[in-house]
């Protein structure tokens, strides 16, 4: 009488149990904005940096990410979670708004999170702008001229009379403070020293920024000699004003006058020893211009041959010592060895062949294929990776696992089940089709006190996981039927 209600108990029980199961894969994700906190200010300009903790029960690299912000909008960029962590870098916030920042983390089941802060950003005035005008940089005047020195000025938010300029020398110091006219010029004419000036020119505004722009400006003196350089005597670079031969950049010969006035000697004469490491072009410097460069000497990655063997930067980082075409500087990761180079292919063999700081990597030459084992039966599915040894996953040499998401479901299967395997079907052997245990019709027949008794179902094969009557026995006048309740397997 109560068979019926027992065996509706039993169904929903394993539905339930059911539903849990599958329920394990498809938790949401959780994320939530650690940095920086809700409230925060920054200045306009200043580089944020936002970072959120993430969570899932897949893979960091298994999840979407997104960043926006509301007035901003979508921001651009492939954002990953790395280490269970998701940033974002930006300083194009507009300031004079309150930013509300937002993530939405979503995973491979479509489940997702989001998680918002809200921060200021605060608007600063511009900075006034400043152009030299006049000098250009580097023009010259002779001594005693009075020059005309002119600057351009402008600001976002002031007039430009109500700007303040100031020009200076490093020479002279503070030389003008000329007045700013309708037309945003300040001129000034003065004569300055004798020399090379670094001119600066500065501005300020309203709000008390300042802005400042510079240049180099020369003031020479006579020229005794016609060679085009003034005297040493009168703040110039000519040591003798009295020989036009003699002057800056004169060619020096081998005659102990110094005709480049750079108080050496004959440099750069095959007689003399120009840099001062010992050796001249005569005793075999191959570069008297360089005290680097001279037999010998260390070799430096520089680009020359220090030490005059006719090879360049050997021995040094920048030299490609095993001849395989590449050196340190460009990329090889082992110059003592031909077969480690970033041109070099990856070979299962525990060393990092072609340079990209991954060693053994997916797809390297030897591999084998190891199939994805999700539920650790030591069976795969069809989705494998070539590697070097089992990685994560992918840890099985077959592919023929009919539903990854139960270890007891495989083609090496024998047990036989109650239960579905989890999505309805009850094939844990992966032979596509769902064998029944017990699959014999019980009957009971015969004469008074004698009865043939045929154990088996008492009214049909039951289904798989269903609870049903099984004959045991026979007996008495009628041949009554000894029965008990059983529950079909599969599998």
């Amino acid at each position: 009488m109560n068979r019926p209600h027992h065996l509706l108990f039993l169904a929903l029980l394993a539905g339930c149990s059911s539903k849990q199961s599958l329920a394990v894969f498809n938790n949401a994700p959780s994320v939530s904005i650690s940095s920086p906190a809700d409230g925060s200010e920054f200045d306009e300009g200043t580089t944020i940096t936002f970072e959120a903790l993430v969570a899932d029960d897949g893979a960091d690299g298994e999840l979407v990410v997104s960043w926006s912000g509301e007035p901003h909008g979508e921001f651009a960029g492939d954002f990953q979670v790395v280490g269970g962590v998701a940033r974002l870098e930006t300083a194009n916030l507009e300031g004079g708004f309150n930013h509300t920042i937002s993530i939405v983390v979503t995973d491979k089941g479509a489940e997702s999170a989001q998680s918002s802060v809200t921060i200021t950003v605060i608007d600063r005035p511009d900075a006034p702008e400043i152009d030299l005008v006049r000098p250009l940089d580097d023009e010259e005047v002779v001594d005693g001229a009075t020059y005309e020195f002119v600057a351009r000025v402008s600001d976002a938010n002031d007039d430009p009379q109500d700007l303040v300029v100031q020009m200076r020398s490093d020479i002279d110091g503070v030389f003008c403070d000329p007045l700013v006219d309708s037309g945003g010029e300040a001129r000034c004419s003065e004569a300055l020293s004798v020399g090379r000036h670094l001119l600066t020119y500065s501005v300020s505004d309203l709000d008390g920024y300042v802005t400042e722009a510079t240049a180099y400006f020369t003031v020479r003196s006579k020229d005794s000699d016609g060679d085009g350089y003034d005297s040493v005597d009168y703040g110039g670079t000519d040591c003798d004003d009295n020989n036009s031969s003699v002057y800056p950049g004169a060619v020096e010969v081998c005659d102990e006058i110094d005709q480049d006035c750079d108080t050496v000697i004959d440099e750069d004469t095959v007689c003399t020893d120009d840099d001062g490491d010992g050796y001249s072009e005569n005793s075999g410097d191959c570069d008297d211009t360089s005290s680097n460069v001279y037999p010998g000497a260390a070799e430096l990655e520089d680009a020359e041959d220090n030490d005059c063997d006719g090879l360049v930067d050997e021995g040094t980082p920048a030299y490609d010592d095993d001849g395989d075409g590449y050196s340190e500087r460009d990329g090889d990761c082992n110059d003592d060895e031909p077969a480690q180079s970033p041109a070099a292919t990856e070979v299962c063999d525990g060393v990092d062949n072609d340079c990209d700081f991954v060693v053994d990597e997916e797809n390297a030459s030897g591999c084998t294929t190891f199939y994805y084992d999700y539920d650790g039966d030591g069976w795969g599915s069809t989705s494998g990776a070539c590697l070097c040894s089992a990685s994560g996953y992918y840890t099985s040499p077959y592919q023929t696992d009919c539903y990854d998401y139960n270890a007891s479901a495989n083609p090496g299967a024998i047990s036989w089940q109650t239960n579905n395997r989890g999505d309805g079907s009850w094939d844990y052997n992966c032979d596509s089709t769902q064998e029944k245990e017990r699959t014999d019709t019980g009957n009971c027949s015969g004469a008074v006190w004698i009865c043939t008794t045929t154990t088996g179902w008492n009214s049909g094969v039951a289904a798989c996981g269903a609870s049903a009557s099984w004959i045991t026995g026979c007996s008495g006048i009628s041949c009554g039927k000894s029965t008990t309740s059983v529950q079909q397997q599969c599998r």
